[in-house]
């Protein structure tokens, strides 16, 4: 594009954003690391797909230090990020799906979870946890501790103690927290 003249080509690193692969040693390193399991097929995988080819990025922000961009890379096929969780070659990270558009997100975690549910790659081993205790309740919500913790008595419970309280906290859920005097932290914005 001659509009943009200088700035027409540039060299920068992009983190995936949402997902996270193991990482590849480094054996010059001083002491050298060892490769993460599964870290030689998540690269060779992204390597095939990619190099060499002309795709789309998308770009949301930068990590915390500045020095890294955050973004997507779009294949003809679709999300490379999607690919590498379906076979897989890496986990969802929170940090950076958060700066992802909202409509992206649900590809990325049915994406992971069809990779959890038929044990590949990083998920070889994996097993899902079992509930333990009520998944259900019914009762009277007796105390709102914060945004996303209630106490709940349970319908048929009489109330005599603080034992027959159930402590409730709301899944996928993070409110501000409440301050503390003694430590000299302040309450959270709400």
């Amino acid at each position: 594009d001659p509009s943009m003249g200088d700035f027409q080509y540039g060299s920068f690193t992009l983190l995936l954003a949402g997902v996270t692969s193991p990482r590849v040693g480094n054996p010059r390193a001083d002491p050298p690391t060892e490769s993460e399991e599964f870290a030689g097929q998540a690269r060779t995988f992204a390597e095939q797909r990619i190099l060499q080819r002309e795709l789309d990025v998308v770009l949301y922000g930068t990590d915390k230090s500045g020095v890294c961009i955050v973004g997507s890379l779009l294949h003809p096929k679709g999300n490379i990020s999607v690919e590498l969780l379906k076979n897989g070659l890496a986990k969802m990270t929170d940090w950076s799906v958060r700066m992802m558009s909202p409509a992206d997100v649900p590809a990325l975690r049915i994406a992971e979870n069809a990779a959890k549910r038929a044990n590949v790659g990083v998920w070889h081993s994996y097993t899902a946890p079992k509930v333990s205790g009520a998944s259900e309740v019914n009762g009277l919500v007796v105390e709102v501790l914060t945004g996303d913790t209630l106490n709940i008595l349970p319908d048929g419970v009489a109330y005599d103690s603080e034992d027959k309280l159930m402590k409730v906290s709301l899944a996928s859920i993070r409110a501000p927290r409440v301050g503390n005097e003694r430590v000299g932290r302040a309450d959270e914005p709400f």
